[in-house]
């Protein structure tokens, strides 16, 4: 019988036909908690842990597009593992829909940040409703039992990129739709490290990407957010 795990490693021949080609980046998604996976994964790429850090097979770097969280039941392992990668410069993240809806879900309406109303009738921009709280339970499990540790998580989160644009390849997580990336390029903030350009929004955004919660189709900002990191 498959399981996740199985479904996770189903294009592993690929991904070693294309390191045989000599391609630099090995592109994860959706590991939603899955520790287990990730180590397996890791192991087959060729990662391996050192001192205090991690080191990446010749000429390799790792881009996780996103959905780190929630669903699976080792959410921390998870977050601290991708952040060792991250911090040991083998690895980079952009931001997926459950973080999104996380920070979101973790996040007071502020009026001065978004003077139109919160989408949450409950003063959170994602409402505390029962359909959210399920889904964001394994999540919201794991950071209660390291609160302080966690608010460091959630302060990371907030600050991914949405759009990662390597030249000859760029990772987002749902759809790379030019005008709209383009339009976040505008409205967000723009950086380049070691020739990659990276495209993120700050909490303003984010509190305005909400708009009226009664009417969110309205704000330019929860366009671009659902149709990036949602899908159109």
């Amino acid at each position: 019988k498959e399981t996740r795990d199985d479904r996770l490693f189903y294009n592993i021949d690929m991904v070693n036909r294309d390191r045989e080609l000599g391609l630099g980046w090995d592109v994860v998604g959706d590991i939603h908690g899955n520790f287990s996976a990730l180590q397996r994964l890791l192991r087959l790429l060729g990662y391996r842990k050192e001192g205090g850090g991690w080191r990446a097979p010749h000429g390799r770097k790792l881009i996780f597009a996103g959905d780190l969280i929630d669903r699976g039941s080792d959410v921390l392992q998870v977050l601290r593992t991708v952040r060792d990668l991250e911090q040991s410069g083998v690895a980079h993240v952009v931001m997926g829909n459950h973080e999104y809806n996380f920070i979101c879900y973790n996040e007071k309406f502020d009026s001065d940040r978004a003077p139109e109303g919160g989408f949450g009738s409950d003063g959170w921009l994602r409402s505390h409703s029962e359909e959210h709280r399920l889904q964001h339970l394994e999540s919201s499990t794991a950071f209660s039992q390291a609160p302080q540790e966690c608010q460091s998580h959630l302060k990371w989160l907030q600050k991914l990129p949405i759009l990662a644009d390597f030249g000859g390849l760029r990772v987002v997580h749902a759809a790379w739709l030019p005008p709209r990336v383009e339009r976040l390029r505008e409205m967000g903030w723009n950086r380049t490290i070691d020739g990659v350009q990276f495209t993120g929004v700050d909490l303003d955004f984010i509190h305005r990407s909400w708009g009226s919660w009664r009417h969110p189709q309205q704000s330019e900002e929860f366009i671009l957010i659902e149709n990036l990191i949602k899908g159109p």
